[in-house]
């Protein structure tokens, strides 16, 4: 205003976006990193998979028709009730070994959109009104509860095939959702001691957010002490 101050508007949705692209970014390259293992091992040697892979870069693998998929709970859990019950009813305490999460019903190119969308609130692969993908993301939204991708689903499909209108689309809870996280001791792996007191927070947002908690955890480091803080 005025040529002597500048306004800066930080929009929820921006920021939940580039949180959840960097996490997604994460469990991506430990497939890539999985794919190439695999075929290193062809030929007699031994075999490599996911679990093998994962070294606190994920916490979930979605399995689906045979295919896993790499997830963080944290994020599979916030952003769908659903979800949510049902990694609860899957938890063995006392493992460190990432959480089989069973989805048979869900293909998985119907898994890896879904997948994107828990993490972004977006969807990348196209949604063609002659193609199965938006009826098989829609019926996955509703099992799941989610609205928002609901919509989406249902507005790249012809009016007249679903016998009703197109739907307004939710705003994105992608911010509130992960902030939520924050003091959430479920399925914490990072516990801070501020003046006396316990705050739990998460691996991979704590990641995903900061270059210096990405170098901490990279070297392996699992403590540490800071006064005043």
């Amino acid at each position: 205003c005025g040529g002597q101050h500048t306004i800066v508007l930080g929009i929820g949705e921006r920021l939940g976006l580039t949180l959840g692209a960097a996490m997604l970014e994460a469990v991506t390259s430990a497939e890539a990193v999985s794919s190439d293992l695999g075929r290193r091992g062809e030929g007699g040697t031994a075999a490599w998979n996911l679990s093998d892979v994962h070294a606190g870069n994920y916490d979930c693998l979605m399995i689906t028709a045979g295919q896993a998929l790499a997830a963080h709970k944290v994020v599979l859990a916030r952003r769908s009730a659903r979800l949510r019950e049902l990694i609860s009813a899957e938890e063995r305490p006392g493992t460190s070994e990432p959480l089989e999460l069973l989805l048979p019903e869900l293909r998985h190119d119907t898994a890896m959109a879904l997948r994107e969308y828990l993490y972004t609130d977006t969807i990348s692969m196209p949604l063609e009104p002659g193609a199965s993908l938006p009826y098989d993301l829609l019926s996955a939204a509703e099992n799941l509860e989610l609205p928002r991708l609901a919509a989406l689903c249902r507005n790249a499909l012809p009016v007249h095939s679903l016998g009703g209108v197109h739907m307004p689309v939710p705003p994105s809870t992608l911010l509130i959702d992960f902030g939520g996280a924050l003091g959430e001791s479920t399925w914490a792996d990072v516990k801070f001691i501020a003046g006396g007191r316990a705050i739990y927070a998460h691996r991979a947002i704590l990641s995903a957010s900061s270059e210096y908690f990405r170098s901490m955890f990279r070297s392996g480091m699992r403590e540490m002490e800071h006064d005043n803080r």
